[in-house]
């Protein structure tokens, strides 16, 4: 079922205006691709590797935050905006770089920690827009607002896809790290 459906939206995909759109489309182009080529070489990995690369030349840095909020590291930026800043959509193509990270189609043995360190960068922004204890006095009903992902920092609104798209990437993470571990042969 998921092959068929992955066959009929790839097309449309694949015909995007510009690199720029790739974000926007994950992590769904992203898992198609992968249920397209199963175990083969995925046609479309330069592309996903230049998107990823691109995102982390949108990553802010400590020094990109420096008088402004350090809990804006990590977010990347996807507007050009007169004061642009990062909100929850940084989950959206995240959670497929997530995946990419445990894929060697995707990220060789040598681009390991550089990737990490990129990715680990962006789940801490990522942690930042979550409520935790010190966040959720603010809700209605806090227990049930706890690790939801917020907006963006000055909003308390928690949008679904935010936080689905959040945990994806906590769980994609996850998975590439085991994967990793496992071909290490760690125990």
């Amino acid at each position: 079922v998921y092959k068929r459906q992955a066959q009929e939206i790839m097309p449309a995909c694949r015909r995007v205006g510009s690199q720029g759109m790739y974000p926007s489309l994950m992590p769904w182009l992203g898992y198609a691709e992968l249920e397209l080529a199963g175990e083969d070489e995925i046609p479309t990995a330069v592309s996903l590797r230049l998107m990823r690369s691109k995102m982390w030349e949108y990553q802010l840095t400590l020094d990109d935050v420096r008088g402004y909020s350090p809990d804006l590291q990590g977010g990347i930026v996807f507007t050009a905006a007169r004061n642009p800043a990062p909100t929850w959509s940084t989950a959206r193509p995240l959670s497929f770089v997530a995946a990419m990270l445990g894929d060697t189609r995707f990220t060789t043995g040598d681009e390991l920690p550089a990737e990490m360190s990129e990715l680990f960068n962006s789940l801490r922004f990522l942690r930042q827009l979550s409520a935790g204890k010190h966040e959720s006095h603010m809700y209605q009903e806090p227990s049930r607002a706890m690790w939801g992902t917020r907006a963006a920092l000055w909003s308390q609104d928690m949008p679904i896809p935010a936080s689905a798209l959040t945990l994806l990437t906590v769980c994609e993470t996850l998975e590439s790290l085991d994967e990793l571990a496992a071909d290490s042969g760690a125990p």
